[in-house]
């Protein structure tokens, strides 16, 4: 639609989009059964328990086997960005730990194993110099100790393993003086920021200042948008100027830090409800599927679902989680897989209640 106000069509916009629609399919397979077998593992708890782990363990092996070091002494692999890098390893640990907390009754060894591989997530985020995502780690945390507080047999021990999982985050953290400095400058900088005047050129300066510039690129276009860089006609005004250095109005080229953001500045405000609703609709869908916690695996499918919606949430706040057609891909298959088995699930239990319900003399 924002290309249909601007007057223009450029295929390679629709490129992220469509590796969403494409797992519309999938979700439908999933849903209605068609892949699903009596004795086989259901996909979302082959990843929880399996698939992640191993591929954060292989992951850490690789990198510090063969580091591509960028600029500034991060680390990450050839193909991925240090942000998109460092927030994918740090949401597979985190979904590798809920399947530990999820699925009861593993061996030591497997919980062992898991154990290292969360390590090994956190390292790889931490070496990697990013801070995207890692609001997503509090967060967490304190929802974790009051759910354990509410609902655990032994809230006490559950509450010891949570501070002595967080002394050795914080142990794994502070081994990165890079990562370290990175994140204690957030604050500082935020705080310091100036909103009449001129500011420097740090990390969170930068994204506060992308914020300002893309929310004026979208009052200036409304319903077209200005596609990738056709903002550029408007870079030098006078309200930009007076807050934005050179260097940060030109770095927008990159995309402005922030998922909404930068699909607002695209489409326009058809850009701003879709990439709201690409994380509101899967949520409301999936509290809808929560009531009762119907089926034993029902439980860690819709929390598989929450902690990516949180995850890449809070990411996309500080940059984007769809622009590349990797990251649509595997965030589209993420939701697309999760909630088609919470739904079948949830269809499966339903029938066997109203089953029940039927042979019940009156």
């Amino acid at each position: 639609l924002g290309q249909a106000f601007r007057g223009e069509f450029f295929l390679g916009n629709f490129d992220p989009p469509l590796r969403i629609l494409l797992c519309v399919p999938i979700f439908l397979a999933v849903s209605q059964g068609w892949l699903h077998r009596r004795d086989a593992t259901p996909v979302v708890a082959s990843w929880l328990k399996v698939i992640l782990p191993l591929t954060l363990v292989w992951t850490c092996f690789y990198r510090v086997m063969w580091p591509v070091a960028w600029e500034g002494g991060r680390y990450t692999t050839r193909f991925v960005d240090p942000l998109s890098f460092g927030s994918l390893c740090l949401m597979f640990a985190l979904l590798s730990l809920a399947g530990l907390w999820l699925f009861k009754g593993r061996s030591r060894l497997a919980q062992v194993g898991v154990v290292v591989s969360v390590a090994c997530g956190v390292f790889l985020s931490v070496t990697s110099g990013s801070k995207t995502g890692w609001l997503s780690v509090p967060v967490l945390a304190a929802l974790g100790m009051m759910l354990a507080v509410r609902h655990a047999a032994q809230p006490r021990r559950w509450l010891l393993g949570g501070a002595v999982g967080l002394a050795l985050l914080a142990v794994l953290v502070l081994m990165n003086p890079l990562f370290v400095s990175r994140l204690s400058e957030t604050v500082p900088e935020a705080l310091s920021y100036h909103w009449q005047s001129m500011n420097p050129d740090g990390s969170t300066q930068i994204r506060i200042s992308l914020w300002r510039m893309g929310w004026f690129y979208f009052l200036q276009s409304p319903l077209g948008g200005w596609g990738d860089l056709g903002w550029r006609v408007l870079m030098d005004s006078p309200a930009l100027t007076v807050f934005a250095s050179q260097f940060t109005r030109e770095f927008a080229a990159h995309g402005f830090h922030s998922e909404i953001m930068t699909s607002t500045v695209r489409s326009g405000v058809w850009g701003l409800v879709s990439s709201i609703g690409l994380f509101l609709v899967p949520w409301l869908c999936s509290r809808r599927l929560s009531a009762g916690w119907l089926t034993p695996l029902l439980k860690p499918t819709l929390w598989f679902v929450w902690i990516v919606l949180l995850h890449q949430g809070l990411a996309g706040l500080s940059t984007e989680v769809t622009a590349l057609i990797f990251q649509a891909s595997f965030f589209g298959l993420c939701l697309s897989v999760g909630l088609g088995e919470a739904v079948f699930q949830y269809r499966m239990a339903n029938a066997a209640a109203s089953d029940t319900t039927s042979k019940t003399p009156a």
